[in-house]
């Protein structure tokens, strides 16, 4: 049975490797928010990188509601959880984590 259950994991990840490949393809991106962007180097600042990044870790339950895609993803859904138990769990704790649930 565990053999399945890393074909399936494995079709899955290939699944949204060809969904985000196709939007990249599709010219379906943009520029990544500023504040993600590296700021270790003189000039950063000044082009507004990393001001406003907030880490997570910082964060009960180490998350912030924080864009992490191009604004024109930043609503893109790339991973659907599946219905067996373990990931039925994890929707459930990010839901909840977020307040959604």
């Amino acid at each position: 049975m565990v053999g399945l259950s890393i074909l399936v994991g494995l079709f899955l990840c290939l699944s949204l490797c060809f969904h985000c490949r196709s939007d990249i393809r599709k010219g379906n991106y943009g520029d990544i928010p500023a504040y993600l962007m590296d700021s270790h180097y003189a000039g950063a600042k000044k082009l507004g990188r990393g001001l406003t990044y907030q880490y997570p870790h910082s964060f009960p339950n180490h998350y912030v509601p924080q864009q992490y895609l191009p604004d024109r993803l930043k609503d893109a859904a790339y991973y659907q959880y599946g219905e067996n138990k373990t990931e039925q769990a994890a929707k459930a704790y990010w839901a909840r984590i977020k307040g959604k649930g």
